[in-house]
């Protein structure tokens, strides 16, 4: 009787590694059903070396793939199972804002709690505001590549505008509506814009104002927490280098850090009333910038002032140590 292959679920000794993880199972599954990669491949419709990619974890998975690979298999959905176990673990690649499962998980969310340190939220921005941010982060693209870009951010904004939109709750640093995005004209459409997005029955807005002390400042990124349909959470940061779901085990933390700036932050009304009165400060400022004019010829120097004579300070005369009082 041959003795069944023990699958080693992710290298050992390693950090969890979420698309080799489930890749290890894959290949277990498929081997214990008796199946090549060829075989697998034919009954999907996909090439044979799709589905070597994904046993290695060179490609991530998703559900679609993981329901599909059920069936071909036969596993009974044990892949599904393990793609929501590991889906968390799962990287996304920053650098071309290529986050196909956040998208996802973001479409189907019920709820979006969003805290942004340095920027306005996605949801929130205006073109000209999105165009400005991708031209000063990303200096070499071409035009057509920040259009593309402002594009594919204008189409997730339309999850707003459903008849079951998500309930959105952004919270939004008083650094991020004080520092000009491309020029003062950008700054003062995007303040406008987000005053009209607070008469939306779904959108919450609040600003985090400078007084809150440090706070906010425990959030050093911004974070985004996903309430799924069914209840699960799922939190969304992003690094310099890439953007990535968090461990479940560390929701709680991040959710009552959330929570806590939630409270430092201002009502909604006085955050409208804060947002109206930075907007009504930049059209002063643009009045009152003006062209150099010529130079103001200098005043001649004051004359020093007279010395007066020195007063002579007598001190009394300090006795000698040793002599007598």
């Amino acid at each position: 009787m041959a003795t069944r292959k023990q699958v080693q679920y992710g290298p050992a000794g390693s950090n969890v590694n979420g698309p080799r993880t489930w890749g290890s199972l894959l290949k277990g599954l498929r081997e214990d059903a008796g199946l090549t990669q060829a075989q697998v491949a034919d009954r999907v419709t996909a090439h044979p070396s799709t589905i070597s990619h994904l046993e290695s974890g060179r490609d991530q998975p998703t559900l679609e793939w993981a329901v599909m690979l059920d069936r071909a298999i036969g596993s009974d959905g044990r892949l599904a199972t393990a793609y929501e176990l590991v889906s968390p673990y799962l990287s996304l690649p920053h650098p071309d804002w290529d986050f196909f499962e956040y998208l996802r998980a973001e479409s189907q969310a019920v709820r979006i709690h969003d805290f942004q340190a340095g920027r306005v939220s996605g949801l929130l921005q205006t073109e000209n505001y999105m165009r400005a941010l991708f031209r000063a982060h990303n200096p070499s693209e071409t035009a057509e590549e920040i259009a593309r870009r402002t594009q594919e951010r204008l189409d997730r904004q339309a999850l707003l505008a459903r008849s079951d939109a998500p309930l959105l709750v952004s919270l939004i640093e008083e650094a991020c509506l004080r520092r000009p995005v491309g020029s003062l004209d950008i700054m003062r459409e995007e303040l406008e814009h987000l005053l009209r997005m607070m008469e939306h029955p779904r959108v919450l807005i609040q600003v985090v104002p400078f007084g809150s002390g440090e706070g906010a400042g425990q959030l050093l990124n911004s974070m985004i927490i996903l309430e799924m349909p069914t209840g699960q959470r799922r939190i969304y940061s992003e690094s310099l280098a890439r953007g990535h779901f968090l461990d479940p085990g560390l929701h709680r933390r991040f959710v009552d850090l959330f929570e806590h700036c939630r409270a430092l932050a201002l009502p909604q009304a006085e955050s409208a009333a804060l947002i109206r009165r930075l907007k009504r400060d930049l059209g002063a400022a643009e009045t009152t910038i003006e062209a150099p004019g010529p130079l103001s010829p200098l005043e001649p120097p004051r004359p020093p002032h007279p010395l007066r004579p020195r007063k002579r300070v007598h001190l009394p005369r300090a006795r000698r140590p040793g002599l007598a009082q």
